[in-house]
């Protein structure tokens, strides 16, 4: 209960100057009780980022205050960037000198302590994902569009996975029309959930880095082996992005 009441006060803004001139392609800003957010992406998803960063820090806190460890509250908001296009984060990690991570989707920088993500629905898998459900969407228009001219007593060719070209009456036609519709929106679905996934996932393995910081657990980043640093971090996370490194 104790670790819960020392974040209920809001601790105040760092000096955001210096930061704010390394995130000056992101033109706006969020803020919360204990995270500032630099961003380009809409307000809604800039709230909900933060909602998920309170959530990391009561948890992170909460669970060394289970084993009998009470971790300082963070004394200053802890300040992240978000950008929506991979070429603005990539720029700002070659000119931090951290082109080592230019694959990854977040980095934290562990002398500044801040954190920097990037959108992973801008990753160029993703992208090709996107690509593929555009074309499939128009494909099933299509169909859909035949399915609707086509008489009673027509007959249509279709192609089907696995199986090669089928002939099909109207009734059947229809089913399969259903049969694609109900497999594409399942798919698109998952597309959509991965994405935010990958992306709150990233926000939160990366904010563990600086409260490993900043709640006195490990002040010094090299005080930790890199792979308890990773290990706790990955214990954070609302899910990996398969496929894809978070961090190195």
């Amino acid at each position: 209960a104790r670790a819960f009441d020392r974040l209920r006060t809001p601790c105040p803004a760092p000096d955001l100057n210096d930061v704010g001139n390394r995130f000056s392609s992101l033109k706006s800003r969020a803020e919360s009780a204990h995270f500032v957010l630099f961003h380009d992406a809409e307000d809604a998803e800039a709230s909900a980022r933060l909602e998920v960063l309170e959530r990391v820090l009561e948890g992170f806190q909460a669970t060394f205050a289970a084993y009998g460890i009470e971790l300082d509250p963070p004394a200053e908001k802890q300040v992240g960037a978000f950008f929506r296009h991979r070429h603005d984060y990539e720029t700002l990690l070659k000119r931090v000198g951290a082109g080592a991570f230019l694959t990854t989707l977040g980095y934290y920088h562990p002398t500044e302590r801040w954190v920097a993500t990037a959108d992973a629905r801008d990753h160029p898998t993703r992208r090709a994902e996107e690509q593929w459900i555009a074309n499939r969407s128009g494909e099933i228009r299509r169909l859909r569009e035949l399915c609707e001219r086509m008489p009673a007593t027509g007959r249509l060719r279709i192609v089907l996975p696995g199986e090669g070209t089928v002939v099909m009456d109207r009734a059947q036609a229809r089913t399969q029309l259903r049969a694609f519709e109900s497999e594409h929106q399942r798919r698109v679905l998952l597309h959509e959930v991965d994405s935010v996934a990958a992306n709150l996932g990233t926000a939160s393995h990366e904010s563990i880095h600086q409260l490993i910081a900043v709640t006195g657990l490990a002040p010094r980043f090299d005080a930790f082996p890199h792979w308890l640093h990773e290990g706790l971090a990955a214990q954070f996370e609302d899910m990996r992005m398969a496929g894809h490194r978070l961090d190195e």
